[in-house]
């Protein structure tokens, strides 16, 4: 009897007790749950819905999507380099966005290890297996270094003010350090100088028909030990140079365009251009026998990458200001094959590139980062 007195006097009570501590334990079981989702960055398999898992077969090259990834993460990336199915190379900042890191990324298991701190941008490289990378040390003298990825060795290359190396052939880089290019042998660490930036200046110039200070040459890519691959601002325009490593004679201004932001050289000695011709934005190739110019994707391209065979091409496709599309073809003699939208919408754009058969892409913020990747069999 009086425990039915109890239950009838403090029922409502015990109740809501209840209900209050059910509340609070939800709450803190919800927060645990969302860190382990947002905190820690993981891989995940995306399903075949999001993505197109069934490009077009064409009968004996034919190739399909069999997988894609995404890797989140809480930290920016701004550039990388593929070295296998499942590790990059990249430049990150560190955690007080004082300086640039240079990492490796595992992306089945999300982890990461730090190679070097004090990194430049954009200046890491392979050479026979061998990253070469620049960095700097607090009195601003910059090194450049040789890691090997096997060993975790890393060796002092050269001291000296070059950050911009870009490999020459299978025997040497190409180095600039804002006044001079020079040539780098990393087997003997030898270097020599090539030309002045001013006298780089007057060899485009020349050919161009132009004042050598309406010259400014931004980027390059030696496709062997012979020769390079200029591109320069050439006053209102744009052009590509191709010069001999050494020697002063042979220049040639391979073409001019009214804006190019990116260039592939293809073995054949044809041009993947990114840019704008006759006020037509889009991706050309450009066919050196005949010196013209051949439209392969109208419109505003963010970025473009080729197979080591030159085979199977990629581009970021911007359909407007937000949203985009990741397409994949065949690059033929003449146009493109197969041509296929396999992802849309990658947040932050920066970069896509191929390694074997696989498509890497990057989207970066300031604060955070996501990599894609998207597997491709041959049948």
């Amino acid at each position: 009897m009086e425990r039915r007195k109890f239950w009838a006097a403090f029922r409502n009570k015990l109740i809501l007790a209840g209900i209050l501590m059910a509340g609070v334990g939800g709450i803190y079981g919800l927060d645990h749950l969302f860190n382990l989702i947002y905190i820690h960055p993981r891989t995940i398999e995306l399903p075949g819905s999001q993505f197109d898992n069934s490009l077009p077969l064409k009968p004996g090259n034919a190739f399909s999507t069999e997988s894609a990834t995404k890797l989140p993460n809480n930290f920016a990336v701004y550039n990388f380099e593929a070295l296998d199915h499942n590790t990059l190379v990249l430049n990150r900042t560190d955690a007080s966005y004082t300086g640039m890191k240079l990492s490796l990324l595992h992306l089945d298991d999300n982890r990461v290890k730090d190679l070097d701190s004090s990194v430049l941008y954009d200046t890491f490289s392979f050479w026979n297996g061998t990253l070469i990378y620049s960095r700097y040390r607090s009195n601003q003298t910059q090194e450049t270094y040789a890691y090997d990825l096997a060993s975790g060795q890393k060796k002092l290359l050269f001291s000296d003010k070059s950050f911009y190396l870009r490999q020459a052939g299978n025997e040497a880089l190409i180095g600039f350090d804002g006044t001079t290019y020079r040539l780098y042998h990393p087997k003997t660490e030898k270097k020599e100088m090539l030309y002045t930036y001013k006298q780089l200046q007057e060899r485009i110039a020349k050919p161009a028909g132009i004042n050598a200070r309406d010259v400014f040459p931004f980027d390059l890519s030696g496709t062997n030990d012979q020769q390079i691959y200029i591109l320069a601002q050439l006053g209102e325009h744009s052009g590509i140079y191709r010069h001999p490593l050494k020697g002063e004679a042979g220049g040639t201004l391979m073409l001019k365009a009214d804006e190019i932001q990116d260039f592939r050289v293809l073995k054949n000695g044809d041009l993947l251009v990114l840019g704008t011709v006759a006020h037509v934005q889009g991706l050309y190739r450009f066919h050196s026998e005949s010196g013209t110019y051949e439209l392969l994707k109208q419109g505003a391209i963010w970025g473009f990458g080729i197979d080591e065979e030159q085979f199977r091409l990629a581009y970021l496709l911007g359909t407007d200001k937000r949203t985009n599309e990741v397409h994949v073809a065949y690059l033929q003699e003449t146009g493109l094959d197969s041509d296929t939208v396999v992802y849309r919408n990658i947040d932050q754009f920066l970069k896509l590139s191929w390694k074997g058969d696989d498509l890497f892409v990057l989207g970066s913020s300031v604060d955070n980062s996501e990599i894609y990747r998207f597997t491709f069999r041959p049948w």
